[in-house]
């Protein structure tokens, strides 16, 4: 899972058409392009300490060997469920099977504009915006189609951010109160202790979520319970800059920020920083317990939790098809950007 307050930024940075488009695989015989990342010599005026270089691929490499393109299509986040890759764009939510195949309209957009998406094997679950006010709101519907409404989430009419499900539960983010906020069997809502709120990820009955922090005033990792009920929420870590985007699978969580990429147990032990990735536009981050992977602008990164050489995976071909969703599986990642759904096998 996942999304993120990054999608408003890039949705207000560019505007591009999203119409569905057939499924169309890439030549496999694409040369992959892989770069052990280096740190070198800054230019003159330039501060070292803020860049990442992960090597100069050609601009026109293309997808790597094995990759596919799954839909051309302007996503703003995906997420994984039934064998389907479900993604949302500025006017809708749609499908396209995880093998590759036809993209389908699963529901359609009006006055709001979706803005997160996350899904379980029973339903998807995702936020809205309205263009001209701070009005969210929170709907979910079954894998097997939406119909003609959706069933709302209790969410007293906050702007919605990030979203995260698991089950019976569902939790989102409300920039504009600071607060991490829950539906399930029950409803409830979390303050968040912290100066802002900047992504969330729901896993085997937590939820985490990232304080941003603000100016000076360094971020946060939380977690709390989601069975139902109050709790209050426990930061197991404060060193790791500002956090942008947290992912967790199993016992670890990783974090990417304005400092880096980290990794750390569930309960904040074992912190440790893998690899550089301090540079603006740092969107995505995913991990399956083993590999993590993520994405600054229209390039994609990866390495071994065990022993992280960072490494360039792949890397889009235009100027604006920046980064807004990574999710994984056992045999292949899967790559939302601007223009395109790509499937890049492990």
């Amino acid at each position: 899972m996942s999304t993120h307050a990054s999608h408003l930024l890039v949705s207000a940075l560019i505007a591009l058409g999203c119409g569905p488009a057939p499924a169309a695989s890439v030549d496999s015989g694409t040369q992959r392009t892989d770069a052990a990342t280096r740190e070198d010599a800054s230019t003159p005026g330039e501060d070292a300490s803020t860049r990442f270089d992960a090597g100069d691929p050609s601009p026109d490499a293309g997808p790597p060997v094995g990759s596919m393109i799954l839909a051309n299509v302007a996503a703003t986040d995906i997420a994984l469920a039934g064998g389907h890759v479900y993604f949302t764009t500025d006017t809708m939510i749609g499908r396209v099977p995880m093998g590759g195949g036809a993209v389908e309209t699963v529901h359609t957009f009006s006055t709001s504009a979706p803005n997160d998406i996350d899904a379980d094997d029973a339903r998807i679950v995702w936020t809205e915006r309205n263009a001209s006010t701070i009005w969210g709101a929170v709907n979910s519907c079954p894998l097997s189609g939406c119909g003609s409404m959706p069933t709302a989430l209790p969410h007293g009419g906050e702007s919605a951010g990030g979203v995260s499900v698991e089950g019976d539960s569902a939790y989102w983010l409300s920039g504009t109160l600071r607060r991490v906020m829950g539906a399930g069997p029950g409803a409830w809502s979390v303050m968040s202790p912290g100066l802002s709120v900047a992504d969330l990820a729901l896993e085997g009955g937590e939820v985490f979520w990232l304080d941003g922090g603000v100016f000076t005033t360094p971020g946060a990792v939380y977690r709390c319970s989601a069975t139902g009920g109050s709790c209050t929420p426990a930061m197991i870590s404060d060193a790791v800059g500002a956090p942008s985007v947290i992912s967790v699978h199993g016992d670890h969580v990783v974090v990417l920020s304005d400092t880096g990429v980290f990794h750390m147990g569930r309960d904040g032990s074992g912190l440790m920083r893998l690899a550089d990735g301090r540079r603006a536009g740092a969107t995505d981050i995913v991990t399956d317990g083993t590999r993590v992977y993520w994405a600054i602008l229209g390039e994609l990164y990866g390495c071994e939790i065990a022993s992280c050489t960072a490494a360039l995976i792949d890397q889009t071909t235009t100027t604006n098809e920046w980064s807004s969703g990574l999710e994984i599986d056992a045999t292949h990642l899967y790559w939302g950007t601007r223009a395109s759904i790509r499937r890049i096998e492990l």
